[in-house]
């Protein structure tokens, strides 16, 4: 045999040598619980080195690490010793080649019941994920770090999610204003918290961090799992969509919602400000049932449903605007479309009111509105109002068929201006009234014994606290009485006393009528036709009439 040949062989004995030993210790590596330990040891010191807090890992399990692991009894704490995460297990698949490479990604995750806590306290300046997974690697001139972290066909299996942050309201509030939310002590203060539990997700796409661009990205095509904004909870049977981060700005496309019978299609962006959260959310419901949203208001009935488009847009420098829009909601007895939006903050600003009832069934409101209604009945119009309450520019016309305490129809209609603000206001106030039954008014004040209907119109302009002029042109029938008719003017007067400057004439003023109203006038009877001049303060007035009976 030759040099040449003989030097070959060696070459190819050495080579063989060095495959098969290469094989011995990623079998070592790869299939022994010696080489899984020592792999476990280095990827949570690998890990460990990128982010700040403490990281553990119980046990990895794996059929060949080479191509992904399951790591069992998994948490992450913050800097501060506070939890962040725990998962009983974690099963990933990688690519070695991008790891090596500096790139972060993982071809597949699952979670097994993991509890991921999201928190600002108080005093902090960032959010905990900011300070545990800082971006520590160089960045250039307009771009981003140059670390990419991406997560491909992600998967959450019975999760659980609690974000925290400082409860600041802007305003002093009462005891009902926080009855309701989830509030937890905190060092410096008191933390708001929201808690997501039942969760379970498909997640095609992940992006951490990217060396294009700055933020996060999450697209999930299914979600669902159990939430509480408030105590009572809301359940989401399906969701689908994209959030994404950027510094502090919170973006959201969820293309569907569905919780219950109730289905929505839910856009907008939260900025996280450190004094105060500015937003702006478009909800777009076609199918909503009432019975889903006892989670937001408790008094709401079973039984309604219908479709609308809800706005909550953050208004400066401290408001919020609610606007619903295009709805339509159907109960027994009740047809209500239209708009409706108020402006909260120092101020309550109405603004897009125009609803219209066809009819709406007032036990329906009895169930809605925390106060008792002293009537009962179908309202049938509309009603449009625009405007601050100090301003509020309104009209409309309604028709009310009641049955308590008698049956009977009632009409109105109205157009001007009300500050709803105590003293009270009124400008360029008309109103026209069609048999409006006053046993509406006597329901609320039982003592004035009022009854019988009226007809006609009223105009007042003032204030209650200075000055209220007012017109009236009015018809008065009772049964069993002749009608009665009173036109005239005047003025109430607030200083020292109230004080009243009117004068009406009867056209006739039926005294029946009037003695079943006042008991104390007997049973004086017939009519009474001419002027009445009515003037002084309310505890002395004066009264002057040029009439005859």
């Amino acid at each position: 045999m030759g040099r040449a040949a003989r030097i070959t062989r060696y070459l190819l004995i050495g080579l063989l040598a060095g495959l098969a030993l290469m094989a011995g210790v990623l079998f070592l590596l790869t299939r022994t619980e010696f080489g899984i330990e020592r792999v476990r040891l280095f990827a949570t010191g690998w890990l460990a080195d990128r982010i700040e807090g403490e990281l553990r890992i119980g046990r990895v399990t794996s059929g060949g690490l080479l191509a992904g692991a399951m790591l069992h009894d998994v948490a992450i704490d913050d800097p501060r010793g506070r939890p962040f995460l725990r998962a009983d297990s974690a099963r990933l698949a990688y690519n070695w080649r991008t790891l090596a490479g500096g790139r972060i990604v993982f071809g597949g995750l699952t979670l097994y019941r993991p509890q991921l806590s999201i928190e600002k306290l108080p005093g902090d300046t960032a959010w905990n994920y900011e300070y545990i997974f800082p971006d520590t690697t160089p960045k250039e001139e307009g771009l981003a770090g140059n670390r990419l972290i991406l997560i491909q066909r992600a998967r959450v299996i019975d999760g659980q999610l609690v974000v925290r942050f400082p409860f600041q309201p802007a305003a002093p509030i009462q005891p009902d204003d926080t009855a309701r939310l989830l509030l937890e002590p905190a060092a410096g203060g008191v933390v708001r918290v929201l808690r997501f539990e039942r969760l379970h997700a498909r997640v095609p796409r992940v992006l951490w961090e990217s060396p294009l661009e700055e933020g996060q990205l999450l697209r999930f095509t299914s979600l669902s799992g159990r939430g509480y904004l408030y105590q009572d909870p809301f359940e989401v049977r399906d969701a689908r969509g994209a959030v994404t981060v950027r510094d502090s700005l919170v973006s959201f496309d969820l293309a569907r919602v569905q919780s219950g019978d109730t289905r929505a299609q839910i856009v907008g962006r939260v900025i996280l400000g450190e004094k105060r959260w500015r937003y702006d959310i478009r909800i777009d419901s076609d199918r909503l049932r009432s019975r889903d949203l006892h989670w937001l208001h408790p008094r709401l009935p079973d039984n309604a449903a219908g479709r609308l488009v809800f706005r909550i847009q953050s208004q400066e420098p401290a408001g919020t605007l609610w606007l619903v829009s295009d709805a339509q909601l159907r109960a027994p007895s009740t047809r209500i479309a239209g708009s409706f939006g108020i402006i909260t903050g120092d101020t309550l600003y109405f603004t897009r009111v125009n609803l219209r009832a066809s009819p709406l069934n007032l036990q329906f409101l009895k169930q809605v509105l925390p106060g008792e209604l002293p009537v009962d009945g179908l309202l049938v119009g509309t009603v449009e109002v625009e405007g601050p309450v100090s301003s509020l520019t309104t009209q409309g016309e309604l028709r009310l068929a009641s049955r308590k305490p008698a049956p009977s129809l009632s009409a109105l209609s109205w157009s001007g201006t009300v500050d709803l603000r105590p003293p009270f206001a009124v400008q360029g106030l008309r109103a026209e009234l069609r048999k409006l039954d006053l046993a509406l008014f006597a329901a609320l004040r039982p003592e004035l014994r009022l009854g019988g209907s009226i007809t006609g119109r009223i105009e007042a302009t003032g204030r209650l606290d200075q000055s209220l002029r007012f017109a009236a042109a009015l018809q008065h029938q009772r049964a069993g009485a002749p009608a009665s008719q009173l036109e005239g003017r005047g003025a109430l007067q607030r200083g020292a006393d109230r004080t009243v400057d009117a004068r009406f004439d009867a056209r006739p003023l039926a005294l029946d009528a009037l003695a079943a109203t006042f008991p104390q006038l007997g049973r004086v009877t017939g009519e009474l036709h001419g002027p009445v001049t009515i003037q002084g303060p309310l505890h002395d007035l004066a009264v002057k009439a040029e009439v005859a009976t």
